[in-house]
């Protein structure tokens, strides 16, 4: 006798950020943080139903196996109904009432599963970082534009999944000039056929190994990846990867290691375009998720995995964010765990505003996700998860020797 387990994969499509409101908000009244708050899920088409057959069935021509149906010797197999695989339609995010609340789920979390291995040194303690504040009001959503001069020239646009939503890319055009990203530079060109020229350029990227200088094994290596484009009117946003790694051995023979991963957007003034100049430098924890921009919103995603932690440092397990070089913590009334779901990565959302560069709000989701969409409404994060029963006993084969 055996037991079997059924393994099916289950997308759960989470509707995380209405684009018209958020934390921190500027003309939001700041109140205590809720204990709950409910996301609505809505129910895939039925021509986009997650193919929700298990390991086993998979690979057999697409045969349908019935309840009671015999597969082999003596096996009997009941398949799982899509009910089963289907997650709950309201799924409630929980609102940490402080970052002790966070470590309780990790420790929840790492109990139910196998612990990870790895280690974290933090490059800042928690008594150099702050509680982020709500930024000041900002004025009307929308607000910035395409340009002040009317241009009526035809010329080609980045393709996107979705109408009026913009997407980054290492290109971009506005029928007059050309926005490149060649390495570490961002370079401006002027669109005159035969006679096309570079306008301006600037070196926003960096790359760089070297000896880190506390021992002889000692390496340390960073670089600065601009990644995307992003044009509105006379200002530019590129979202670059910056990635730190500190590995060296003390006297006593311990290793060490400190990194940083994060996502960086330099807003860039093209008001003279032979001479761009940056006017804000802005930025988050993880890795590169996506990013799409909307009406002068620009909407950048990150993924950040939680290694190992130090309760006394929320730096080690608090989402951070940059402005201009300093570290702001994420507040808690801004982070949301996802019940049933909690792993060790966030999702990261910051909203800016293309005019000037400023962050107008941001939200963190403990629980992941690994694709995202967004609409002219909203943006839609999509977490693939497992969902694993444990059958009852039952004989796969018997052979006689």
């Amino acid at each position: 006798m055996s037991k079997r387990k059924i393994t099916a994969l289950v997308l759960a499509a989470i509707l995380l950020v209405s684009l018209l409101a958020g934390c921190g908000r500027k003309n939001d009244v700041q109140s205590p943080a809720p204990d709950t708050g409910t996301t609505e899920q809505t129910e895939p088409a039925p021509d986009k139903t997650p193919d929700t057959k298990t390991p086993e069935e998979d690979g057999k021509d697409d045969k349908t196996l019935n309840a009671g149906e015999k597969t082999g010797a003596d096996e009997t197999r009941t398949p799982l109904s899509v009910e089963e695989l289907m997650v709950p339609r309201t799924l409630e995010l929980r609102t940490p009432a402080g970052y002790g609340e966070i470590v309780s789920a990790f420790e929840a979390r790492r109990a139910a599963s196998v612990s990870r291995g790895g280690g974290y040194v933090t490059n800042a303690s928690a008594d150099d970082m702050a509680e982020a504040e709500a930024p000041a009001a900002s004025g009307t959503a929308g607000a910035g534009g395409a340009g002040d001069e009317e241009q009526n020239v035809d010329f080609s646009e980045t393709n996107v999944q979705t109408e009026g939503v913009d997407e980054g890319d290492i290109v971009k055009t506005d029928g007059r000039y050309i926005y490149v990203i060649h390495e570490l530079d961002f370079i401006i060109f002027e669109a005159n056929g035969a006679q096309t020229r570079e306008l301006g350029k600037l070196i926003l990227g960096s790359n760089s190994y070297n000896d880190g200088g506390k021992s002889k094994y000692d390496w340390r290596s960073e670089y600065r990846n601009p990644m995307e484009i992003y044009i509105w009117g006379d200002m530019a946003a590129v979202v670059s990867s910056y990635n730190y790694y500190h590995d060296w051995e003390d006297d006593s023979g311990k290793w060490h290691s400190e990194y940083e991963n994060r996502i960086d957007v330099d807003f860039i003034d093209l008001t003279d375009r032979e001479n761009p100049a940056v006017v804000a430098t802005m930025g988050q924890d993880g890795n590169n998720l996506t990013s799409r921009m909307k009406d002068g919103r620009l909407y950048v995603m990150s993924r950040r995995f939680v290694y190992d932690y130090d309760e006394s440092q929320p730096r080690t397990y608090v989402p951070c964010f940059y402005d201009d070089g300093s570290s702001i913590l994420a507040r808690t009334d801004c982070i949301h765990i996802i019940p049933g779901y909690v792993s060790e990565e966030y999702v990261i959302i910051s909203e800016y505003d293309m005019s000037t560069g400023e962050r107008l709000y941001n939200e963190s989701i403990l629980g992941g996700g690994d694709n995202v969409y967004m609409s002219g409404d909203n943006i839609y994060v999509l977490k693939n998860g497992n969902k694993t029963d444990e059958s009852e006993p039952y004989t796969v084969s018997v052979y006689e020797v």
